[in-house]
């Protein structure tokens, strides 16, 4: 049997029987990680590594079981901190940073046994998912390799050179990357996983996110993360679920905006159509609703998501933090290192949030996408009362080819459905749905808060009639 082919929980059981050993396993996933190099999924591996620590964990023998993941392999998206190596968040200025911490989740996990194999790529801040900026070079989709695959821990969980990613998602990038390479991508609610240890650029909607293949490697990895960190004082301390992936009954209500299915494309939009009638082919009743600021929440987040990446970076100097233009001339200098920290991307956003934040447009701008994101909120637990889940699509695309130079705008517009579900603070589920031209397509489970379990359970039949 090729063990790369395994979830968290088949690998976790294998070991805990003791049908195979640690560095068996972690040799497994280290080969099919060379075998898949060509993708461009890691910027980073750890093979002396992960094998060093498979090994002292055969040491221990019996008291492996104590372990929830004891031996597991997983990879990491290059903005969590890890120990053994760098992280860059996809651009040169910070190749050579290497953190003393790690991310609240890389520790949590570390702490059960798993062993993290590698880091994976990424857009320059986690400021799109496409890769095609990142200083690393782009990812390529395993299913088309001329296509984007959204980030790096989804073309290796989706090519078997890792059974988990732990990723981040900020405007959606999880959850794209979800879609476009036939994965499970979950956005937990916020404030139930801390986000200390990620370097993001938007605090107001960072989250952990997860990649899987399966339910309940989704389901048994939330659960080792969730909860609450002194660090992170968004967290909240009742937030833990522990609820088993029971298929839910019949009687389960879904709600459907239609009226936000024009921004799909026409293949996009058959394929919602039919993934709905599905739902309804298994005894979920599709009710209708109105959300009428839908369609404002993606301006809503590039604004206020802008102003708080103009703020959130001027730690980049290049003295705290980054590659510094040694120059004397301080204005120079300043202006030199920002240049080779930040691309084309995060400048555009930079400048954009210091333009909302001008004291002459804060009113027209900045207020009203505060104004929206209130009014969003409400829309989505309006939607969301009497009824148990929202369906959505996640994309209005399938994955979108890597030669295609679309305006900023056009790659700005593939977060017009996970946008808004990030200014809910709602837990949020991409599924594979469908496909079109071969290609994987998902949608999205939007729950009440903390719903996260009853979700992964909807994902567990669904996945057996979508």
């Amino acid at each position: 049997m090729d063990q790369w082919k395994m979830g968290i929980v088949e690998a976790k059981e294998m070991i805990k029987q003791k049908k195979i050993k640690p560095s068996e396993m972690i040799k497994s996933f280290l080969a099919r990680q060379k075998e898949t190099e060509f993708l461009n999924s890691f910027i980073s591996t750890f093979e002396e590594e992960s094998l060093e620590e498979a090994k002292n964990l055969e040491k221990i023998d019996e008291d492996i079981n104590q372990y929830a993941l004891a031996g597991v392999p997983i990879s990491l998206k290059d903005d969590h901190c890890w120990k053994h190596g760098k992280t860059t968040v996809g651009v040169k200025a910070l190749r050579n940073f290497y953190p003393s911490f790690l991310s609240a989740s890389a520790e949590l996990f570390d702490q059960e046994g798993a062993i993290v194999i590698g880091k994976n790529n990424m857009d320059p801040w986690s400021m799109n998912s496409t890769t095609k900026s990142s200083f690393w070079g782009v990812t390529l989709n395993p299913w088309d390799n001329s296509r984007i695959a959204g980030e790096g821990g989804a073309a290796s969980v989706s090519a078997g050179a890792a059974p988990l990613a732990l990723s981040s998602d900020t405007g959606g990038e999880t959850r794209l990357s979800a879609s476009y390479c036939g994965l499970l991508g979950l956005r937990p609610t916020s404030g139930r996983v801390s986000r200390y240890g990620i370097i993001g650029f938007s605090p107001s909607f960072l989250q952990t996110g997860l990649l899987g293949r399966r339910a309940e490697d989704l389901s048994l990895a939330l659960e080792i993360i969730s909860g609450f960190d002194i660090r992170d004082a968004l967290t909240k301390v009742n937030s833990t679920e522990t609820e088993e992936i029971i298929p839910p009954d019949e009687h389960l209500i879904a709600a459907v905006p239609w009226e936000i299915t024009d921004q799909l494309d026409s293949a996009s939009n058959n394929l919602f159509q039919r993934t709905v009638e599905t739902f309804t082919d298994m005894g979920i009743k599709v009710e209708e609703v109105d959300m009428p600021h839908f369609n404002l929440g993606l301006l809503a987040y590039y604004v206020i998501s802008s102003a708080e990446a103009s703020s959130t970076l001027s730690r980049y100097d290049g003295i705290r933090f980054g590659e510094a233009y040694f120059t004397d001339s301080l204005e120079e200098w300043y202006q030199q290192t920002r240049s080779i920290t930040f691309g084309e991307e995060a400048r555009r956003r930079i400048v954009m949030g210091a333009f909302c934040l001008n004291e002459h447009n804060y009113e027209k701008y900045y207020e009203k996408a505060l104004q929206v994101w209130s009014l969003i909120k409400e829309d989505f637990y309006s939607a969301l009362k009497g009824r148990h889940f929202l369906l959505l699509p996640t994309s209005p695309t399938v994955a979108p080819k890597i030669k295609d130079n679309n305006h900023f705008i056009e790659d700005y517009k593939q977060n017009c459905f996970c946008a808004p579900v990030s200014l809910a603070g709602l837990p949020s589920l991409s599924v594979p749905s469908s496909f079109s031209n071969h290609l994987p397509w998902g949608i999205q489970l939007v729950g009440r808060p903390f719903s996260e379990s009853f979700l992964l359970s909807l994902a567990y039949k669904a996945g057996k009639e979508v």
